[in-house]
């Protein structure tokens, strides 16, 4: 059974539920981090950082959309109306607007 192609779901003890293949046999992908959900999007784990998202520039993408460490480059806005892009993770890292912090001209 271990090495099965056959495609199941998965439910881990957090409750999250999958599809992959038996003999994957992967850790939770939303527990992990490789896939995005309610627990770990940036929206949730970091609302004040959320607040700064440029939703018109980023279109469909919003918040819940993204991992708290993802690498995908998006805008943001600052509370005095800069704008620029950069990686989510920065952001969660610390980094916050290049020119409110003149790093930028």
């Amino acid at each position: 059974m271990r090495s099965s192609s056959k495609i199941v779901w998965w439910k881990c003890k957090k409750g999250h539920e999958w599809e992959s293949k038996v003999y994957q046999r992967i850790c939770c992908p939303y527990c992990t981090n490789r896939k995005v959900c309610i627990d770990n999007c940036l929206a949730t784990l970091n609302p004040e950082i959320a607040e700064e998202w440029d939703s018109t520039k980023n279109g469909e993408l919003t918040p819940y959309d993204v991992i708290q460490n993802s690498s995908e480059r998006v805008w943001w806005k600052c509370i005095k109306g800069h704008e620029w892009a950069t990686k989510v993770y920065r952001r969660t890292q610390g980094t916050g607007c290049p020119y409110c912090s003149k790093r930028k001209i």
